[in-house]
């Protein structure tokens, strides 16, 4: 996926609005992402994805309400960025925790998945 060098800036300066106006919020999702990032592979032994989704399916509270989506995913790419667990699996890591935590954040994000037909 390629940014141009404006929304690299947007992004960041998002970033930085929000660690200003609301740094216990943004300290409070990071912790969160973290430790998610550490359970979802412990979670994603279950085969059925229904079952998997609905284990990481956040409940109905929005405690990052008012945080910018490109914070969100800035917190929760950095908390997956060098994974021990599921290195062979960096979408689905990602995507569950994106879904959890944009969720949280009052966002309606959508998760699609992919599978490749060779796969066992």
């Amino acid at each position: 996926m390629s940014k141009t060098l404006g929304s690299l800036m947007s992004d960041r300066a998002a970033y930085e609005i929000d660690k200003r106006q609301a740094p216990f919020k943004l300290l409070r999702l990071k912790l969160a992402a973290r430790a998610w990032a550490l359970r979802i592979p412990v979670i994603a032994r279950e085969p059925n994805i229904g079952r998997l989704i609905e284990r990481t399916k956040p409940t109905q509270d929005t405690p990052y309400a008012g945080l910018a989506i490109a914070t969100v995913v800035r917190c929760c790419r950095k908390a997956v960025r060098r994974p021990i667990l599921m290195a062979d699996r960096p979408c689905l890591r990602e995507g569950l925790l994106l879904q959890r935590f944009l969720t949280m954040a009052g966002f309606e994000p959508s998760l699609h998945f992919g599978v490749d037909k060779e796969s066992h």
